[in-house]
């Protein structure tokens, strides 16, 4: 069985048709600083690991219904932060920033895109 992926407002809750093909990876980039210190007059370094406190997350896919185009637009459009769950059962709050649909018809249908979906990861949640 598929887990589909769900965002929710809080309020009401979308559950993907059809999960994202295709993902950038949800966590930030670390950095990390090493600096000279002292501790009772003995050298060391000291390295501090600074982690993101946004991240900017895209996942991509296709689109076989104008339903799922509709739903997709309303919930991209909402600009509020939301909770996004995959199919791995992460869950993290997001905000979108853009969708981003192409036209993808072949001669046997009249309704498919492809399409790409740009968010803030505001954080992950337990």
């Amino acid at each position: 069985m598929t887990i589909r992926w769900t965002v929710s407002d809080g309020v009401d809750t979308y559950t993907f048709e059809i999960n994202p093909k295709e993902m950038t990876s949800p966590h930030g980039v670390y950095t990390r600083e090493s600096l000279p210190a002292a501790v009772n007059g003995t050298s060391v370094r000291v390295q501090e690991t600074k982690t993101p406190k946004a991240v900017e997350w895209s996942f991509s896919g296709r689109i076989y219904t104008q339903q799922q185009y509709d739903n997709l637009l309303e919930w991209t459009d909402k600009g509020e932060v939301l909770t996004l769950t995959d199919h791995l059962g992460r869950s993290a709050q997001i905000i979108f920033t853009a969708f981003k649909p192409s036209d993808y018809r072949r001669p046997a249908t009249t309704i498919r895109w492809d399409y790409e979906v740009t968010a803030i990861i505001l954080g992950e949640l337990a």
